[in-house]
C-alpha cells in the first residue's frame, strides 16, 4: 500500500473526479429510443425503452438485419449495447422488417437520463458512487494490508470505468475507443477483486490451488474480453455479428464467478474467526453478480436493467462497507468508538438501502401507486 501522501492524494483525486464525472454523465445520458435483442447471428428484435415510444412505422417485435446497417448505425448499436452514451440529437438510419416488408426508419437519440425511470436509476447510481468513494477513501488512507490495497484499486478502477462508460457522449471510432477503455478498467477490477479474495483467504488456499485458479482467471479474461469487447468491435467495424449474442457477454461476467467459487472453497478451510467475514462478503458479492450479469447480458429493456443493476450495486457496496467496519474484513486502523462506528454504519446502510428501495418501487410500480400497496411490496 503506498504511504506517500502525494500518491494517496492523486489516487483519491482520480476516483473522486471519475465518480463525479460518471455521475454527471449518467444524468445526461443519451441513447437510442429502443433496445435491440439479438435472436441469432444476424437478426435482432426491437423493443421500446421504458418511457419512450418507438419511431413511427415500426412496432415491438419487428426485426432488423444488424449486418445490413451502415457503419454509423453499427457503431451506435455497439456503443448502446455496451451501455455507453451517444451524442444528443444524433440520427441514425435503420432498416426494419415490418409485416413482411423492409422499411427504412430514422432513429434519433433521446435523453434517457431524464426519463422518469432513468432518473430513479441515476439517483441510485449516484448513491452507489457516494458509497464507493467513501469506502475507497477509507481503505486507501487507513488500510494497512494487501487486501485493503486491492479493495482500493478495485473501487478506483470501477469508478474510472464508469466515467469512460457514461461520461463521453461519442459515437464512431471515438465512442468505441471510450468503451474499450471502460472494458479495460472493468478487466482490471476482475483481477484486483480476485487478488483481494485470495489474500483474505490466506493459508486456506494451497500454492497449487492458487496457481490453478490464477491460470483459470487469465483464461476466462482472455476469452471474455475477446468475445465481449472483440465481438462488438468486429461488428461495428466490419458488420460481423457472430459474437453479439447475449451469452457471449456472460463469458466476460464469468471472471467474477471464480472469486465466488474461491470463497465457497476457502470457507470450509477458514478459521472460525474468519467465517463471519466471508459469509458477509459472499452475501454482498451475490448482489454485485446480479448487476454484472445484467450489465453484460441484458434480458430487460435498457433503463429497467439499469435500475436493477444500480440497486444491486448499492446493496453490494453497502455490504462491503459494513464488512470492513463491523467484521474487519481488511486491516483498517480507525480509532473510533466501536458503538459509534457500528451505529453509524448500520444507519448509513439501512438509510441508503431504504431510500434506494423506495425509488425502485416508484420506478416499477409508478408514482400514483397507493402507499399501502408500496408498504406491502
Amino acid at each position: 500500500m503506498p504511504r506517500s501522501f502525494a500518491a494517496l492524494t492523486l489516487i483519491s483525486l482520480l476516483f473522486l473526479t471519475s465518480g463525479a464525472w460518471g455521475s454527471w454523465g449518467s444524468f445526461h445520458r443519451n441513447d437510442l429510443p429502443f433496445t435491440l435483442y439479438a435472436v441469432d447471428a444476424q437478426t435482432a428484435r426491437v423493443y421500446p425503452n421504458s418511457g419512450f415510444s418507438l419511431p413511427p412505422g415500426i412496432q415491438a417485435g419487428d426485426e432488423v438485419d444488424l449486418a445490413a446497417l451502415d457503419p454509423a448505425a453499427r457503431s451506435a448499436v455497439a456503443i448502446s449495447d455496451l451501455q455507453g452514451t451517444l451524442p444528443p440529437g444524433k440520427t441514425y438510419r435503420f432498416v426494419f422488417r415490418h409485416e413482411g416488408a423492409s422499411i427504412s426508419v430514422l432513429a434519433t437519440t433521446v435523453p434517457t437520463g431524464f426519463s422518469p425511470r432513468g432518473l430513479v436509476s441515476n439517483w441510485i447510481l449516484f448513491g452507489s458512487y457516494l458509497l464507493m468513494s467513501v469506502l475507497a477513501l477509507l481503505v486507501l488512507w487507513r488500510g494497512h494490508d494487501r487486501a485493503a490495497a486491492c479493495m482500493a484499486l478495485w473501487l478506483t478502477a470501477t469508478l474510472v470505468g464508469f466515467a469512460f462508460n457514461y461520461g463521453f457522449p461519442l459515437d464512431g471510432a471515438a465512442g468505441l475507443w471510450m468503451q474499450t477503455l471502460a472494458i479495460g478498467c472493468f478487466t482490471l477490477t476482475r483481477v484486483t477483486f480476485y487478488v483481494m479474495i485470495e489474500t483474505l483467504l490466506g493459508p486456506a488456499l494451497s500454492p497449487r490451488a492458487r496457481l490453478f485458479l490464477r491460470a483459470g482467471l487469465v483464461l476466462i479474461l482472455v476469452l471474455g474480453v475477446s468475445t465481449f469487447l472483440g465481438g462488438h468491435l468486429l461488428y461495428a467495424i466490419g458488420g460481423w455479428t457472430g459474437l453479439m449474442l447475449p451469452y457471449f457477454g456472460a463469458v466476460f461476467s464469468a471472471a467474477y464467478l471464480l472469486p465466488a467459487f474461491v470463497l465457497v472453497y476457502g470457507y470450509g478451510r477458514a478459521n472460525e474467526a474468519q467465517k463471519p467475514q466471508l459469509r458477509w462478503l459472499f452475501l454482498s458479492f451475490v448482489f454485485l453478480l446480479v448487476s454484472i450479469f445484467l450489465s453484460n447480458s441484458p434480458v430487460l429493456d435498457l433503463i429497467t436493467s439499469q435500475v436493477i443493476q444500480n440497486l444491486s450495486i448499492v446493496l453490494g457496496i453497502s455490504g462491503f462497507a459494513y464488512a470492513v467496519l463491523r467484521h474487519r474484513m481488511v486491516d483498517v486502523r480507525v480509532v473510533l468508538d466501536r458503538t459509534l462506528v457500528y451505529g453509524a454504519t448500520t444507519a448509513l446502510v439501512v438509510g441508503v438501502v431504504a431510500a434506494m428501495n423506495s425509488l425502485a418501487l416508484r420506478a416499477t410500480l409508478g408514482e400514483n401507486t397507493g402507499l399501502l400497496l408500496q408498504i406491502v411490496i
